[in-house]
């Protein structure tokens, strides 16, 4: 998806558009009318940005990383320049140069959810070591304790490395608060529903309270109904 708005008045109205094509998947729409804002005004570090974006959304990340680096180079070291470079590494196999990237978005914006989550996710695909994979979330939480997407990627990757009971125990404390909010509850609820279906049903009752009409919550209470035996 498009990461920043032109602020080039011209360039607006094809910047809207253009976004408008990634977020139907109409991928080489987009990647043509970034190219086209680019044309207009080469080496803007944001028209570049916006079409490594284009670019890693299409899996075209050989390409993504090459517009995103020249972006970074062009002066758009920002944390979300080094998110979006680190992830087109990824793609392209590059463990090592994607974490490094990461890490600077990291060391910029300590509390950006999604370059943790890349982050461990390639730590864990290059070592299966989730206790290495989890040190950087750790650190963060460490100065961070109140970010409760921070806890969420956690206990997803212990989930997803599949220690369940580790995920459940590292996130119901927080979920059994009466502060808990709703993305925090979600999540808390489908970690628990293997383990502990109890826990994963009242995680989504008090969900769905705080969001009677969501989809995505009666679909979460419904599986934890089910697993109930309801």
């Amino acid at each position: 998806t498009e990461i920043y708005t032109l602020s080039l008045h011209d360039a607006l109205p094809i910047s809207q558009q253009a976004a408008a094509c990634t977020a139907l998947g109409l991928h080489d729409q987009a990647i043509a009318l970034y190219r086209r804002i680019l044309e207009a005004t080469p080496g803007h570090p944001i028209a570049e940005l916006n079409l490594a974006a284009a670019l890693e959304a299409a899996g075209r990340d050989r390409e993504a990383e090459t517009v995103a680096r020249s972006a970074i180079d062009h002066g758009a070291d920002m944390p979300e320049a080094q998110l979006l470079h680190g992830r087109s590494l990824m793609g392209m196999g590059r463990f090592d140069e994607a974490e490094a990237a990461l890490k600077r978005a990291l060391a910029q914006q300590p509390t950006l959810v999604s370059a943790h989550r890349n982050l461990a996710q390639s730590i864990w695909m290059r070592t299966g070591d989730v206790v290495a994979a989890g040190e950087h979330l750790d650190v963060a939480l460490r100065s961070h304790p109140d970010v409760d997407a921070l806890h969420i990627a956690r206990a997803n990757l212990l989930d997803g490395a599949g220690d369940v009971r580790s995920a459940h125990a590292s996130l119901a404390p927080r979920a059994h608060r009466p502060s808990a909010g709703l993305e925090l509850l979600l999540s808390a609820s489908a970690i628990a529903l293997p383990c502990e279906p109890d826990d994963a049903l009242a995680f989504a009752r008090r969900a769905q309270a705080i969001a009677p009409h969501s989809t995505f919550a009666g679909a979460t209470l419904a599986h934890a109904l089910l697993a109930t035996g309801d």
